[in-house]
């Protein structure tokens, strides 16, 4: 990847990231209001994670974040309409994971453990669509990791 390449992934990450944290705040410190639960202080936490790690240009962990802040609003249709509008960026968690697991069926072959994530996930929403042709293929891929 080149550093242009890097650079735009690390910016649009980070700022799709921040809109993420944003999205839920008057509902979540409401909730939290009288709990001993501090809802801003861990999101404040979380905000420095990533801006530090867009500062030292740590791709990886700003997509770990990400994978692990987007997924509790997978089927929330005003999610991505909200960092479309937020962000200028158009972020479907699906279409994301789609992509990335495209790519590991065209390579034939799971590298890393963040991989074999994507691909379990990938097979529970295929079953959900019952796509039973792309299923086959990724448990191919699951099966070949495993025995690695």
């Amino acid at each position: 990847m080149n550093e242009k390449s890097k650079d735009q992934q690390l910016k649009k990450l980070y700022d799709v990231l921040n809109a993420v944290l944003d999205y839920d705040i008057p509902k979540y410190a409401e909730m939290f209001k009288n709990s001993e639960y501090d809802y801003m202080e861990n999101l404040n936490k979380i905000r420095t994670e990533v801006k530090m790690a867009y500062a030292k240009g740590q791709l990886p962990k700003l997509k770990k974040i990400q994978k692990d802040l987007v997924e509790p609003y997978k089927n929330d249709k005003e999610f991505p309409k909200y960092i479309k509008e937020k962000t200028g960026y158009n972020i479907m968690p699906f279409k994301e994971l789609e992509k990335i697991v495209d790519e590991i069926i065209k390579r034939k072959r799971i590298a890393t453990e963040d991989e074999y994530r994507d691909v379990m996930e990938m097979i529970s929403e295929l079953n959900v669509k019952n796509e039973p042709e792309k299923m086959n293929t990724l448990q191919k891929l699951i099966d070949e990791f495993e025995r690695v």
